[in-house]
């Protein structure tokens, strides 16, 4: 028989328990404890023990296990011995044994941080004597736990009292158990545990952190990788170097050099072999130059030349500085022996000429840094001197990015759109495209003012602008039946989708505006595959949840990979313009086509050719199974009346 209270500890009625036996207790408790409290009842029948008790698990009519307390006795045998009847309780011990269990949890943790903190950890009491002692404070002092227990500090910190126990850090010298002295950083604290008052302190070996430091101060002006003059030591050669020019009344150069591809090797091959490169550059560099000269590295795989006492004629100090840029080419040109690989580089390589009196250091090295990016846009592997026109494009540059911000503040952008079909010419949708018409230069082609946002970071407040232009279109189309089903594709700037808010601005952006995330098309480049990858895919992903698409922009034109192909989460590959323009005229263009619209069909991916502008590469792509085009065949990029005019 069971009571009331005993059925409703575990959810039930009495009568829905009823009739009750064995098998209703033993259905009811959990299979791990049963075994246990059957033995408990054996001992009992045997007379070993005279009561029952223990916790266990018991299915409460919710289907969760609870805990009880059950405890009782034999009551009643049989003339034989045998145990006939028992007495017990059932006690609801759930909220104790979940405090318990959270309280051991909460021990243990304090105790996993304790005896794992990289710190020392060292707890002392109003006499001084050591009370506990992490396995950090062994590793540092040398003692172990049961070997410093009771023992006094100041064996270790002979100044432990004139240490303020206020936690602030303070550095003081301590002592190992082999004799030797070293630094230490502490902090103690002073407080009360059982009313008594205690000391806690966090101690830290700095050894190894004052020998850095030694180290840091001794290689202050020498780089560390490949032991040559840093930034700082070379700003102090030039300037004296250019003094020593204007009282000589000679010239002076720099020869800014940058290696060529350098990030492929580390990403290639992996940074240790990128540093082996920079130090065999390094090395034939240093035998390149005078003793009066200097080589210094700049960081990264951007080296400095500085030439010193060239000739007082400007025509001759530019051959003297020419001719050592023409020995730096052709030295760093061969090939280099990278751990069992065989590498041949380039570099490209500006040069400014100090002849002016007034200029200042960082003047010259500003004027060699832009001769330098002009050989890299000249093709690489190339040798550019500073120049008067040099600097005027330089000039030209900011003045637009100024005018970009302008634009931008005073919302002076305009988005065209070029329409997208299907195989029967029918739109289903557009490319949201960014037009900028200057009040003084007219329209500003993208090529020109994209890379400007791009390197001065207007693109990701440009690219915000942009896609809630596109929102808000999107919101328009649905009031027309005509238009409501257009998809609209929006271009991310890899520097856009970099910024840790990105995702969720996308998102807001949706949400503010109440466009349909089923309607909006991303299009990122191949590029995104030269970065944080798994940063890519994990918000590419996030967004494709929500209902977008993604489509890979410039597809095969420079960092495909089927390795992370696969991982993205994409809706369609874009052929890029490239390959579509000499399709008829060029067979590698049409094989790549052809293989692009097969790797989609495999890969279940819709595949779209863009810079579609004759009926021939229409139907060349159609008969190659590609089943959506853009280009100016179906329309010119347009503003928005004009695009929705075709649907009039």
């Amino acid at each position: 028989e069971i009571n009331e209270n005993w059925a409703k500890i575990l959810g039930y009625t009495l009568r829905e328990l009823m009739p009750v036996d064995m098998d209703t207790w033993q259905n009811l408790t959990h299979p791990d404890d049963l075994k246990k409290c059957l033995k408990m009842f054996e001992d009992c029948d045997k007379g070993l023990i005279n009561y029952y008790e223990s916790p266990i698990r018991m299915k409460h009519k919710k289907g969760e296990w609870v805990w009880i307390r059950t405890r009782g006795s034999i009551t009643t045998r049989t003339e034989d011995g045998k145990a006939e009847f028992t007495l017990g309780t059932h006690l609801d011990i759930n909220a104790q044994m979940i405090a318990e269990a959270n309280l051991k949890e909460q021990y243990d943790y304090m105790q996993m941080i304790f005896e794992n903190m990289i710190d020392g950890v060292v707890i002392v009491d109003f006499n001084r004597k050591i009370q506990l002692f992490n396995p950090s404070s062994e590793l540092i002092f040398g003692y172990s736990h049961k070997e410093m227990i009771n023992q006094n500090i100041k064996i270790l910190l002979p100044d432990f009292d004139e240490i303020p126990h206020d936690g602030r850090l303070q550095y003081t010298e301590a002592n190992r158990k082999n004799g030797e002295a070293f630094p230490m950083e502490i902090g103690i604290v002073e407080s009360k545990y059982n009313r008594e008052t205690i000391f806690v302190g966090m101690l830290r070996d700095v050894t190894e952190r004052k020998n850095a430091e030694e180290a840091i101060h001794k290689l202050a002006y020498f780089d560390g990788l490949s032991g040559l003059p840093n930034r700082r030591l070379m700003s102090d050669r030039l300037q004296q170097a250019l003094l020593k020019s204007v009282r000589h009344e000679t010239h002076m150069a720099i020869i800014f050099i940058d290696f060529d591809n350098f990030k492929q090797i580390n990403d290639s091959l992996g940074h240790d072999v990128g540093d082996l490169l920079l130090k065999q550059i390094s090395i034939r560099l240093s035998t390149l130059v005078r003793e009066s000269d200097t080589v210094a590295r700049l960081g990264g795989d951007e080296f400095i030349l500085i030439l010193e006492d060239l000739d007082s004629q400007l025509d001759i100090a530019l051959s003297q500085a020419e001719s050592v840029a023409e020995g730096v080419k052709a030295q760093l040109n061969k090939p280099y022996e990278l751990n069992g690989t065989v590498y041949a580089g380039s570099c490209s390589i500006g040069i400014a000429i100090a002849d002016e009196q007034s200029i200042t250091a960082a003047e010259l090295l500003k004027q060699a840094d832009l001769a330098m990016y002009q050989a890299k846009l000249a093709g690489k592997n190339a040798i550019k001197f500073f120049s008067v026109e040099m600097q005027e494009k330089v000039n030209i540059r900011m003045r637009l990015e100024q005018d970009l911000r302008t634009t931008l503040f005073n919302e002076g952008f305009e988005i065209f759109y070029q329409p997208q079909v299907d195989r029967n010419g029918k739109y289903i949708g557009a490319e949201a495209l960014l037009r900028w018409k200057h009040p003084e230069k007219g329209m500003i082609s993208p090529m020109q003012f994209i890379p400007i946002a791009e390197e001065s970071g207007l693109i990701v407040p440009i690219g915000q602008w942009v896609l809630k232009q596109a929102c808000v279109c999107l919101v328009r189309w649905a009031e027309n039946p005509l238009l409501a089903d257009l998809i609209l594709a929006v271009n991310i700037s890899v520097i856009e989708l970099s910024q840790d808010e990105w995702v969720e601005n996308v998102l807001n952006t949706l949400q503010s505006t109440g466009a349909n995330p089923f309607r909006l098309k991303l299009e990122v480049t191949e590029s995104v595959m030269a970065f944080d990858i798994e940063m890519v895919i994990a918000k590419l992903t996030v967004l494709r949840e929500k209902g977008i698409s993604i489509s890979l922009d410039d597809f095969g034109t420079g960092y495909s990979s089927l390795t992370y192909l696969k991982s993205l989460p994409l809706n369609q590959l874009k052929i890029d313009q490239s390959f579509v323009r000499d399709i008829l005229v060029d067979q590698n263009d049409l094989a790549i086509a052809e293989t692009i619209i097969n790797l989609a069909n495999m890969m279940d991916l819709d595949v779209i050719a863009e810079g579609v502008e004759t009926e021939e590469q229409l139907k060349i792509l159609k008969e190659k199974g590609c089943k959506s085009f853009q280009g100016y065949l179906f329309g010119r990029p347009e503003p928005i009346e004009a695009f929705e005019q075709a649907f009039i």
